[in-house]
């Protein structure tokens, strides 16, 4: 009893969440084609099979727009932290036994080599940031192309003079994407590269002075915040992604319809960003954990991880949006009714009230 009290009052939160989402009709271009009466798991192994070779070419154009990030990643993993942070502060590899004995030597103390071995890091995830309203770009289109999947659209096609078959031209989906919503995805890249960054940086600083030694409070209650803000900010982005084509309606209230969907599903969306980082950690397992990882995202993962994504906001969408959205549709029509029968009932009696006098 106590179990079901319990569910029943998550429930109930949840419930009164999701009562504050933000209601618009769907940005279709064609009618609903209804839901896939096996389930959604089913639905998204079905089209990733039957539309393989299209999402690998929607990950090769991806890829072109992640390459920024990439580049990052290389000049830090060549370089090293140490030589980047030996190049930033103007100094040769040190000598450390400054502070070893008196007058043996003259090098630099060890904590300051600690704390400036930290630097780079800092700059890394500034640079991340940067780059993150470009892989957003390149996201618009992708994004674009499955969610078209997903709802079961036509795309622009062209004959095969061969065969006489329809050929969907997969690159001017793409880039159709690109043109229409890159300003909404770049700009929710860009947010999520900010939290990211300071995150990151509240993380770093954490670390440098550990390594210094002057840690106080103030050093764990940042990189507690930190953690927190990044682990509820990462399901909020991903949840906010798929609604830049999914609705048109005002950036804040795509903003507020995402925070509500992570709060009322915390479990889903904590599954979502786990399998998000799955080829992330298995390159730090090793070499062919590293090498499968890479594989899987050049040949189609970023596209398949935006299918995944959206095809979970369409989910969410269909059982909880769409049904609100026409219930309120429903009530308004059902109030303006009353609304147009008394005004009649108060116009035909003042109509007999003349008509008596």
């Amino acid at each position: 009893m106590a179990r079901q009290n319990e569910e029943t009052k998550k429930g109930g939160l949840s419930i009164k969440l999701l009562m504050h989402l933000k209601l618009a009709p769907e940005a279709r271009n064609e009618p609903s084609k209804g839901s896939y009466f096996k389930g959604r798991f089913k639905f998204f192994g079905i089209i990733t099979k039957s539309n393989y070779s299209n999402l690998s070419t929607i990950n090769a154009f991806t890829l072109l727009f992640i390459l920024p990030f990439v580049a990052v990643f290389a000049l830090f993993t060549i370089f090293g932290a140490e030589n980047i942070s030996y190049y930033l502060n103007s100094m040769s590899k040190p000598y450390l036994l400054s502070d070893f004995g008196i007058g043996l030597s003259t090098g630099t103390p060890i904590a300051e080599i600690r704390s400036a071995m930290m630097i780079p890091y800092k700059y890394f995830f500034l640079a991340l940031a940067a780059v993150f309203p470009i892989v957003g770009i390149g996201f618009a289109g992708t994004l674009y192309f499955c969610t078209k999947l997903v709802w079961g659209e036509s795309f622009i096609t062209k004959k095969d003079k061969k065969f006489g078959a329809d050929i969907p031209r997969i690159a001017l989906e793409f880039f159709r994407g690109v043109k229409i919503y890159w300003k909404e995805t770049a700009l929710y890249f860009a947010l999520f590269g900010l939290i990211f960054a300071g995150c990151g940086n509240l993380i770093v600083l954490f670390a440098e002075n550990v390594y210094a030694g002057t840690i106080n409070v103030g050093h764990y209650f940042g990189l507690i915040i930190g953690s927190i803000i990044l682990l509820i900010c990462t399901p909020v982005f991903l949840n906010l992604i798929p609604l830049a084509i999914t609705y048109k309606m005002p950036i804040m209230h795509k903003i507020r319809n995402a925070f509500i969907v992570t709060l009322s599903f915390p479990i889903t969306n904590i599954f979502l960003v786990v399998l998000l980082l799955l080829p992330f950690g298995a390159m730090m397992l090793g070499n062919i954990a590293m090498i499968i990882a890479v594989i899987f995202l050049v040949l189609a993962g970023f596209s398949i991880y935006s299918l995944l994504f959206v095809n979970y906001s369409d989910y969410i969408s269909e059982n909880i949006m769409v049904p609100y959205y026409m219930a309120s549709i429903q009530a308004d029509t059902k109030q303006t009714k009353k609304k147009t029968t008394s005004n009649v009932n108060i116009v035909s009696k003042g109509k007999k009230k003349k008509r008596r006098m």
